[in-house]
């Protein structure tokens, strides 16, 4: 446990610092491939921030999410961005199927999630794969509207190979997130620690996620829940910001604080410096 403690703490250092950099890179001015780039790079640190943070406390139980922004956003760039990385490494064949007709490509919503969600699956998916079978994922979206202007966004991902040694682990794994007792006597692999994460990011778009296993293949079918933006709100969205989580503390304005920073990393002290001169 000991070993296990320290060993986190030196690695939350420099996640902590590509954390920053991230969100720093986000707020600058990116065309939109880089944008999608910096998403998927914030999607993936956010990630292993959370494997990190499970492995620590020995509980996957909570869910570090850094980036909060609600914004307008394309899904199929969205995911086009998100599986172009595995394919230009030659390890899968990936094909998206979404009818633009009847499907309404912009959102608005957290794309960073999404990616998130995509590239545990992705990654469970390619993590259990054999060297003899050539992976085939397919991914089919659908749409299903739903009352108070909310649409539901069906994701079927599909790989022909089985990522899972049984439908029963399965069960088991899904029955941990809503029985927490099942929880404490769990000792999940990484395989059970990353769809743990990935259902309950899913939760934070509203959405469920159910997973099939059939002889020679792999179903996830998950949802989730955005807003379909109208002619006059194309703009307006794009700096909305989904509302804080806590709402009982009143905010400190950094320019109103006295603050006393102690690091001797001359590298943090370089990327706090960064991250806080837009404050003073």
């Amino acid at each position: 446990e000991d070993f296990i403690s320290r060993l986190s703490h030196e690695i939350r250092t420099p996640l902590n610092d590509m954390v920053v950099l991230n969100n720093l890179l986000a707020n600058s001015e990116l065309n939109e491939n880089q944008k999608n780039i910096s998403e998927t790079l914030i999607a993936s640190t956010t990630n292993l921030v959370n494997i990190i943070q499970s492995i620590s406390e020995s509980s996957p139980s909570d869910v570090s999410f850094q980036h909060k922004a609600n914004t307008l956003f394309n899904i199929k760039t969205t995911i086009e961005g998100t599986i172009e990385f595995y394919s230009k490494k030659g390890i899968g064949e990936f094909n998206l199927s979404l009818n633009e007709d009847l499907v309404p490509t912009e959102a608005i919503g957290n794309p960073v999630i999404l990616k998130q969600i995509m590239l545990i699956f992705i990654e469970s998916i390619m993590n259990a794969s054999t060297n003899d079978n050539k992976n085939i994922v397919n991914l089919n979206v659908e749409l299903e509207k739903k009352p108070m202007n909310k649409f539901t966004y069906i994701f079927d991902l599909r790989s022909n190979n089985r990522v899972f040694s049984s439908q029963d682990q399965i069960d088991t794994i899904l029955s941990a997130i809503d029985s927490p007792e099942k929880a404490v006597g769990l000792q999940p692999d990484l395989l059970g620690l990353n769809i743990l994460f990935g259902r309950k990011l899913i939760n934070l778009l509203q959405g469920n996620l159910e997973i099939k296993m059939e002889e020679e293949s792999t179903q996830f079918l998950f949802t989730t829940v955005f807003d379909i933006p109208g002619d006059s709100e194309h703009r307006s969205y794009e700096h909305a910001k989904v509302p804080e989580f806590d709402k009982g503390k009143a905010k400190l304005e950094l320019k109103d604080a006295n603050l006393l920073l102690v690091e001797d990393n001359e590298l943090n002290q370089k990327i706090v410096k960064i991250g806080l001169k837009d404050y003073f």
